[in-house]
């Protein structure tokens, strides 16, 4: 039996990136608090550090409410590099700004610096469609249904995907007897044995 392709992201990427992002805005909220108190007060004192920890608690709790919008925008991108491009400008910016100006205001720049960076790692960072490939001409052979290249008559790759029990679309599921998949629902007429 095939086994299933992992083009979507497991459970682990998904958990990494969570807590990217609860410990990105932990971090963002403490240090723009704390950088903020030390240009206020000049030392840092006990009651600083209390409302920088503070601080980190609902930069964690943020960070967390981030995921609603940035788990999907990155979920069909190279996540690792996609949350080292949106973490990697809007932590800084926020300590910057919040520790120059206001915390608050690092905030701001640092949530409209994570939704701009997740939209461009949407569109820049995006995995690539697979694309299956005749091994000996380079024919793009995705979606054909036999064991052969129709180009130049050579054994197609991935023949355990071409049979008829695996769905074309999604590489992934199983298609039932009327020929629909069980994992994204993809109806394919030609193969059904109903």
């Amino acid at each position: 039996m095939p086994t299933a392709r992992r083009d979507q992201p497991d459970g682990t990427s998904v958990a990494l990136l969570v807590v990217s992002a609860i410990v990105a805005g932990a971090l963002a909220a403490f240090g723009s608090t704390l950088l903020f108190s030390l240009f206020i007060e000049g030392a840092p004192s006990n009651l600083a550090l209390f409302f920088a920890c503070l601080s980190a608690i609902g930069g964690a709790f943020l960070g967390l409410c981030s995921c609603v919008y940035i788990v999907p925008l990155l979920w069909r991108t190279r996540m690792l590099r996609a949350g080292t491009l949106v973490f990697g400008t809007s932590v800084p910016l926020a300590v910057v700004l919040g520790g120059l100006m206001h915390p608050f205001v690092g905030a701001f720049f640092a949530a409209v610096a994570q939704v701009s960076a997740s939209i461009a790692a949407f569109f820049l960072l995006a995995k690539p469609a697979h694309v299956v490939q005749c091994e000996q001409c380079g024919f793009n052979c995705t979606g054909i249904r036999s064991n052969t290249c129709p180009e130049c008559g050579g054994p197609s790759p991935n023949l355990d995907l071409l049979t008829t029990g695996y769905c074309q679309a999604c590489r992934v599921g199983t298609l039932r007897p009327d020929g629909t998949c069980e994992a994204c629902g993809t109806l394919d007429f030609n193969r059904s044995t109903q």
